[in-house]
């Protein structure tokens, strides 16, 4: 027997069937107790994850599946969420936990409806590329206005993300999804809790987020780990014929001395949704005449982008910033951005592009801003390299990158 409960029982942690339901109008409370858990650091994680269905402002309806009871599969709110914190529980690991959830109407199979807004942004004007407006939904999804899909990409889950291109976009775009798919090929933020990398049910970071190098978030297609003991870094992985490929490690860029931040200080999630993530952190300038300054990296990452987007920002303003490869690695000059020159040992190539000011360092695989202290900017891959398929070129990740859409689901009566 399974049950799921939002993301919780989804990653690892087996939530087991509840030891009770109690139906109170469209009310419904999900009670139980979790005892196979392997360590402290996964009974921590559990608790967070229960903790947080209730404390994530971004999602207001989450999905409940249970394989005892499959009448009440469906979409819900989440009122309340209760974990046990006793003191011998953290030595044999079990937990009692409790979830109300109140359902929403056609909860088995209500509409879902993305808005969907696009302008034309002057800060990425430095692209020189026309935009290629763009949505991705997960494969399962029915009911949809567009016909036959543009383009899909596999993701880590073993499912694909469905996207459409250069469509001309209505401003509200009706579909239907499973609850038992709603977070396929979803944006997903993971904590490294001990050994284990456990999903974020919310914006809550252990630690006050000051541990930055145990988090990761990615969609499935492209995820990203910040690293560094001395220098604030970043590793990309992409996700291509069943694996993530061998990570690639970025260095926080200052042009002129080539690394000159600290590690990252600290971490917080922004916006937590399947659908998009964004994350802000924050490293020391220890540029001459600007130490101790601080640079914020803000994080963009969205369903079915083979890209993670980045503003970068820097109080002290006497520097310029962008992201380097750690281990040279040449580049060739692309409208917008470089391109990796050659396939790397997993068969895909790196793409970089950036906004208003961009400066391209072809040798070693960088781009920078030059006379700009807000530097809009992205990491991607060409998935395949050379043999990208159409839409998966440098050139059509880089104009998909200048077509980003805002988006914002929102469950609908039927």
């Amino acid at each position: 027997m399974s049950l799921t409960i939002g993301r919780v029982g989804t990653d690892g942690i087996t939530l087991q069937e509840a030891s009770q339901i109690d139906i109170q109008g469209d009310q419904l409370t999900v009670s139980g107790k979790v005892h196979n858990l392997a360590s402290q650091s996964d009974w921590v994680a559990f608790r967070d994850q229960i903790r947080g269905l209730s404390s994530n402002p971004d999602e207001t309806v989450v999905p409940f599946t249970s394989s005892y009871d499959t009448s009440l599969n469906g979409y819900y709110g989440v009122v309340n969420s209760t974990a046990s914190n006793y003191p011998d529980q953290t030595k044999s690991y079990w937990m009692d936990w409790s979830v109300q959830l109140q359902r929403v109407p056609d909860y088995s199979l209500p509409g879902l409806e993305s808005r969907l807004a696009f302008a034309s942004r002057s800060y990425l004007t430095g692209l020189g590329v026309s935009a290629q407006t763009w949505w991705a939904v997960p494969d399962a999804v029915t009911e949809t206005v567009f016909g036959p899909v543009n383009l899909t990409r596999a993701t880590d889950d073993g499912h694909n993300v469905n996207v459409w291109t250069s469509n001309s976009w209505a401003t509200l775009v009706p579909y239907a999804l499973d609850p038992s798919y709603y977070y396929r090929a979803a944006c997903k933020a993971e904590y490294q809790y001990g050994s284990n990398w456990r999903t974020l049910t919310d914006r809550f970071i252990p630690l006050g987020g000051t541990a930055a190098t145990s988090v990761r978030f990615g969609n499935g297609l492209i995820r990203a780990t910040l690293g560094g003991s001395t220098t604030a870094q970043l590793s990309t992985q992409v996700w291509y014929s069943g694996a993530y490929s061998t990570a690639k490690t970025w260095n926080l860029y200052t042009s002129g001395s080539g690394l000159n931040q600290s590690s990252w200080t600290s971490v917080s999630m922004v916006t937590n949704t399947p659908h998009l993530q964004r994350w802000r952190a924050v490293a020391n300038e220890n540029t001459s005449g600007a130490a101790g300054y601080p640079v914020w990296v803000d994080v963009c990452i969205r369903r079915g982008a083979p890209f993670i987007e980045f503003v970068l920002n820097d109080a002290a303003e006497v520097a310029v910033h962008g992201w380097k490869r750690a281990s040279v690695e040449a580049g060739s000059s692309i409208t917008g951005g470089i391109r990796a020159t050659s396939n790397d040992s997993d068969g895909h190539r790196y793409v970089l592009a950036g906004g208003a000011g961009l400066t391209k360092d072809t040798t070693n695989g960088a781009i920078y801003s030059s006379g700009t202290y807000a530097f809009p900017m992205m990491i991607g891959y060409e998935i395949a390299g050379t043999s990208a398929v159409a839409g998966n070129s440098a050139s059509d990740v880089v104009a998909q990158y200048a077509g980003n859409l805002a988006e914002h689901v929102t469950v609908v009566a039927r």
